[in-house]
């Protein structure tokens, strides 16, 4: 009985430290890396390997506010505003459209991008159970299928567009302002949701 424990116990410290990455986030099953551990292989919302993430915070800001070199994305829903950052230094911003609001509603939270595309088909249904496909020309994943990108076909973006017309939970955004995000950004950028 004395050899269970420690073997329990090791076995339990092994299965965690499988699951948290360099940076402290825990994920449901383990990223995959590349062979030189340099760059997270990007992932699709197939894979299911998401981060856990825990609600974002007014101190949580503050703190990104405090780094000085770290490029990081503020989503603003109530204001319907993305905006990049260099720690505190704002880059650019602009208005969006995030998800229909108590339909499909955009995640708060903190998140990182998993993956960065351009050109690419998303998918999926609409509330009467039909398929969409809409060709977006940049595509930064954060949360399962939930992302940031250009929609071509809205006229408008802002205001309160997101309780009438809002997106199926990305963050649609003005094409001159993602496609600055995406040129900034990179895997492991952390966007922030409130």
């Amino acid at each position: 009985m004395k050899l269970v424990r420690p073997i329990i116990t090791i076995l339990s410290l092994i299965i965690v430290l499988c699951c948290v990455n360099s940076k402290g986030i825990m994920y449901n099953n383990t990223p995959p890396e590349s062979k030189d551990d340099s760059v997270v292989i990007a992932r699709s919302y197939e894979d299911e390997i998401y981060p856990i993430v825990t609600p974002a915070s007014m101190k949580e800001k503050e703190k990104f506010n405090k780094l000085s070199d770290t490029y990081w994305i503020d989503i603003s829903i109530e204001e319907q505003k993305i905006t990049l950052y260099e720690g505190s230094k704002e880059i650019i911003s602009g208005s969006v459209v995030t998800g229909y609001k108590d339909k499909y509603d955009t995640p708060k939270g903190r998140y990182k991008i998993y993956n960065l595309e351009s050109g690419k088909v998303l998918t999926g249904f609409n509330l009467d159970d039909s398929q969409y496909e809409s060709y977006v020309d940049f595509w930064m994943p954060f949360y399962k299928n939930y992302g940031i990108h250009d929609a071509q076909w809205r006229d408008s973006f802002g205001g309160d567009i997101y309780t009438y017309d809002g997106s199926h939970g990305c963050v649609n955004t003005e094409y001159d302002v993602v496609k600055t995000i995406f040129y900034y950004s990179d895997i492991g950028t952390i966007v922030y949701i409130h």
